[in-house]
């Protein structure tokens, strides 16, 4: 599955619903990336790959909090779907397309 790529992203909270993009890269059954919403840059490493699903986690910084993350995605073709889980805020939902 080749989920190296560059993807346009939605993630819907409560609050709002924020666009960016989430850059992702394969190398030895695992996967790197970044997110980037706005002024924000979360990047990340150590991916997981199940088939078409993919988990990660990361830090996500703010000028007022810092959030660690855990992501959840399945891939199928150009698309992305799943959620991302905060400790304090529940689940947001992530989609995206290549």
């Amino acid at each position: 599955m080749a989920i190296d790529g560059t993807y346009q992203v939605t993630i819907t909270t409560p609050k709002e619903t924020m666009n960016g993009t989430l850059t992702l890269k394969e190398k030895d059954g695992s996967f790197s990336g970044s997110l980037v919403t706005g002024d924000h840059r979360s990047d990340f490493t150590h991916g997981n790959i199940f088939e078409n699903r993919l988990a990660w986690n990361m830090v996500v910084k703010t000028k007022f909090v810092t959030h660690e993350v855990d992501c959840s995605a399945e891939v199928e073709g150009d698309t992305l779907k799943g959620e991302i889980r905060t400790k304090t805020d529940g689940f947001f939902g992530l989609e995206g397309k290549k």
